[in-house]
């Protein structure tokens, strides 16, 4: 990871419209490493109020070198433990998920060096006591021989406590990456591994690669992503045996990309919501935010909208999430004709049919990049990620809209951080982390605490 070439101001300045409720940082809690740099790049928080973040630690000194950090706080902000996962040698590990278990424990995914032969890239998936942070399993999953590497892309734990990760898998002697599946219980292990992408209206095999997983009120589950041919991909398999249900593409005839990046199940709706990006007009045109919605149980297209902002430039939604009412809120970035902005809109569950929509400019007029999108107990978006100041500076922004009509409830800013991870507790409490310059050109990771005050 590059330390930022920016002076930091450590000082958190408030801003924004304040409706109803102001938020008041509880606690901002910094990690900074002797040397080389850190960063929280996921923060996740369980129904006891527990909190987990995980990203990375630069060791100081090595041509590249990352290791990751995953660390359990408590509610008021007492760290209780850390860990530092670490490949043999000088190798690059990262982390690119992080949940909770039913019991507390922290799980995490990525990629580490494969432990089978010391050289290719590993899916990787490790699960840590909530007590004191020691590992109860790890395990990495490695097609050896294959050209390309194995990395995780998503994780959830279902209702029955079992683990399930996808992500990239490549295939032996070949450039094509496949969705790996994998389902474990409690304990690491392994109940099954699926790998797919081979449905296409114009290939019967033709690869794909996963975004996002999610499962179901039976444990079913569902990934989606985008095939080898640049189509939206989407599958579901069941919760025993991880045996195909449905898997289904979709493509505009005239698109040359096209990619979900985010999933959520509505079982009470027999529904799977996706978002993502298309380009409907061909290589040259700019893409437009996608949401569909799809039958839960047969994987058809019940209905699909694109959404694009005024301007003609290339919009993309990231995240979604269902509301109490079973509508359907989507995040991501627009562009406004000079630079992007935040981007966030609430659709019908019935039709897709838009109830509002709102782009966000940050204060400093410049790019804003979205990073989370969370609903609070009220099902008012929160969404966070940072903009870019004068001179270079960047800060982390957050954003609290309306539920009923998309307005905004307040805005937050912290200078000198770019923040990388959302999470909400059942209280409301809103938690930030990502990272930012510390002194002697370290990197410091950062986890905040937001309550919110009538």
């Amino acid at each position: 990871m590059k330390t930022l070439s920016f002076l930091f101001a450590f000082v958190l300045l408030f801003s924004g419209i304040c409706r109803a409720e102001t938020p008041v940082v509880a606690w901002i809690r910094n990690y900074s490493p002797s040397a080389g740099g850190l960063a929280a790049h996921y923060v996740a928080v369980d129904t006891a109020g527990r909190i987990a973040t995980t990203g990375v630690r630069l060791n100081p000194g090595l041509p590249v070198d990352l290791d990751m950090r995953t660390a359990r706080y408590s509610s008021s902000g007492k760290l209780k433990w850390q860990s530092f996962t670490e490949s043999i040698g000088i190798y690059i590990d990262y982390p690119t998920g992080l949940s909770f278990d039913r019991a507390g424990n922290v799980v995490i995914v990525g990629q580490v060096r494969s432990p089978a032969d010391g050289f290719s890239q590993a899916m990787y998936t490790a699960k840590f006591a909530q007590r004191d942070g020691s590992f109860l399993w790890q395990n990495a999953y490695d097609n050896l021989g294959a050209a390309n590497e194995d990395i995780a892309r998503g994780v959830t734990v279902d209702r029955f406590n079992q683990i399930v990760v996808t992500g990239d898998s490549g295939r032996f002697n070949s450039g094509v990456t496949d969705c790996v599946t994998i389902k474990y219980n409690p304990n690491g292990f392994e109940l099954w591994t699926v790998r797919s992408g081979t449905h296409s209206a114009n290939s019967p095999d033709m690869g794909a690669s996963p975004s996002a997983v999610a499962t179901d009120n039976v444990g079913d589950v569902v990934i989606v992503g985008r095939t080898r041919l640049d189509d939206i991909y989407a599958a579901k398999y069941q919760n025993m045996t991880g045996a195909l249900l449905w898997e289904t593409s979709l493509s505009e005839p005239l698109d040359s990309l096209q990619s979900a990046f985010d999933v959520e199940v509505d079982s009470s709706q027999n529904a799977v919501y996706l978002c993502g990006e298309v380009r409907l007009n061909g290589n040259t045109s700019p893409s437009d935010g996608f949401v569909a919605r799809l039958n839960k149980d047969t994987g058809a297209t019940v209905w699909k909208k694109f959404l694009a902002g005024p301007n003609n430039g290339s919009d993309r939604l990231f995240r979604i999430a269902v509301d109490r009412d079973h509508n359907v809120i989507v995040a991501g970035k627009f562009f406004n004709g000079i630079d992007y902005d935040f981007y966030v809109a609430k659709l019908s569950k019935r039709n897709g049919s838009v109830i509002w929509k709102r782009q966000i400019d940050g204060p400093s007029k410049r790019d804003d990049e979205l990073s989370g999108l969370a609903l609070d107990p009220s099902g008012n978006p929160v969404l966070t990620g940072y903009c870019n100041g004068a001179n270079g500076n960047f800060f982390a922004f957050t954003v609290k809209c309306s539920n009923a009509n998309g307005a905004t409830m307040w805005s937050e800013r912290l200078g000198g951080r770019i923040a990388t991870g959302l999470a909400i507790d059942k209280q409301g409490n809103i938690f930030v982390s990502g990272f930012g310059e510390g002194p002697n050109t370290t990197t410091v990771a950062f986890l905040l605490k937001y309550v919110m005050q009538p």
